[in-house]
């Protein structure tokens, strides 16, 4: 399997995807009706419940993309936040007695039981060998952590890291881009959050993720300033992008609507690479576009009134 042939096969299917008029017809539809209004679009492919047609339908996904891909190493990078997710949650109940050994969310890269086993027995031996390397010393990092916060920043911080040693020495720049956005928007809705929490820098710095364009002292710098002068300092980046998001949050103060925003700025980042016949970046936009994809049908069912405006564009 080659690029130009999976990236081919990908542009045949964009036209499954929920559009803004499909998007708008479930804004209106009643609760009662929402799931086979779904089926009826062609979303998802089993389950009883309106998450787990979402979940199915991201379970194709990920299937379509391993069938396709020439580089399975690189598009299982796409898929880390599930196995992120999966890592949390047995450290939370290893470290903290919250068991529910039924939790998993699917199409990570690392199965149930194999992940279980490295993480509450320090059995790595059912796993791919890249990754028990890496849980293995993430095992011995998170060791005499007493707080889930930093537990939890402890842990994203390895993915991240986990991340940028895969991509080193590949030419991979829309992985590359997409990551350093992600880290940078997750720094700065960390700082916000800290500030709103009445944090000290040190309680951020712990959350810090060091892969963005922006550098820790920067955020040193703004952390004890008044809105303006954030403003002023965060211009310097993403030629101004930025700006009509940050400053709508110093008005109203609505921190998930600032997420909302970065969802969008980060698609709108990512739609450069989607071209590109011959790379990664087609495959990883679509992906992109299905998570996008679900995030609204999420927001959507949970509203009591949702509006189109609202959503991810794509």
């Amino acid at each position: 399997m080659n690029y130009p042939y999976a990236n081919g096969y990908i542009k045949a299917i964009e036209n499954k995807l929920l559009d803004r008029t499909k998007l708008a017809k479930l804004c209106k539809t009643d609760k009662e009706e929402f799931y086979d209004a779904l089926l009826d679009m062609g979303y998802g492919v089993s389950g009883s419940t309106v998450e787990e047609l979402i979940e199915s339908e991201l379970s194709v996904l990920r299937k379509t993309i391993d069938e396709i891909t020439p580089e399975k190493k690189y598009t299982d990078l796409f898929f880390l936040s599930f196995d992120c997710i999966n890592i949390k949650a047995y450290y939370k109940m290893k470290f903290f007695s919250k068991v529910d050994p039924d939790f998993y969310a699917e199409n990570g890269n690392l199965e149930k039981e194999g992940l279980q086993r490295a993480i509450f027995a320090s059995d790595y031996s059912a796993l791919p060998k890249v990754y028990q390397k890496f849980l293995s010393r993430l095992d011995e990092e998170l060791q005499g952590i007493e707080n889930p916060r930093t537990l939890s920043a402890r842990i994203d911080y390895a993915i991240f890291k986990f991340i940028r040693d895969s991509l080193l020495l590949a030419y991979k720049p829309a992985l590359k881009a997409y990551y350093q956005i992600s880290a940078d928007l997750k720094n700065i809705l960390g700082l916000f959050r800290s500030r709103n929490l009445g944090w000290e820098f040190s309680e951020f710095r712990e959350m810090f993720i060091d892969y963005g364009e922006i550098p820790l002292r920067v955020f040193e710098e703004i952390f004890p300033k008044e809105g303006s002068e954030l403003l002023k300092t965060f211009k310097n980046y993403y030629d101004e992008k930025l700006y009509p998001g940050l400053k709508l949050y110093f008005e109203n103060g609505e921190l998930d609507a600032l997420e909302r925003f970065f969802d969008n700025f980060l698609l709108e980042a990512m739609k450069a690479y989607r071209h590109d016949a011959f790379g990664i970046g087609p495959m990883f936009y679509y992906y992109l576009v299905k998570e996008a994809e679900a995030k609204n049908i999420k927001f959507i069912y949970a509203s009591k009134d949702p509006d189109l405006s609202d959503l991810i564009e794509y």
